[in-house]
């Protein structure tokens, strides 16, 4: 429910989703550990934009870890978690494959080998889990 409704393309959502992600505090996070943080709230929508705003405030919040939002990108992640996880995926995405895919043509753009191994490593290890927003009320009215 949460995640279809930051999905949506209006006005008023987009800024609620960039208000969600602005509250996040990132600051000496780990890329994927920040990830994790950010999902215990709600089921990520699947748009890469919306993914990307994840990136933006982590590289605000997190100075000088790269060039810029673009250098891990956050969907890559998103589908390294998936790719390691579904059971129906087959083949897997080798570590090489991940590299590749976070890879520029401009060196300098590139996250730096280690952290890209660091976070593949880590993702293949520990899934991701999104909120099930399958949940339903209780007879009180919570969750």
């Amino acid at each position: 429910m949460i995640g279809e409704y930051l999905g949506h393309h209006e006005e008023f959502p987009l800024s609620v989703m960039h208000a969600y992600v602005d509250s996040m505090k990132f600051s000496g996070m780990k890329f994927d550990t920040a990830i994790r943080e950010l999902l215990k709230g709600f089921r990520l929508p699947g748009e890469a934009q919306k993914i990307d705003r994840i990136m933006e405030k982590y590289c605000a919040d997190n100075p000088g870890l790269f060039k810029n939002a673009d250098t891990v990108r956050a969907y890559a992640v998103i589908l390294l978690n998936t790719d390691a996880h579904n059971p129906m995926v087959w083949p897997k995405m080798s570590k090489s494959d991940f590299m590749r895919m976070n890879a520029t043509e401009d060196p300098e753009d590139c996250a730096p080998k280690e952290l890209l191994e660091e976070i593949y490593d880590s993702i293949v290890k520990e899934e991701i889990n999104m909120k099930d927003e399958s949940t339903s009320l209780d007879k009180s009215g919570t969750f």
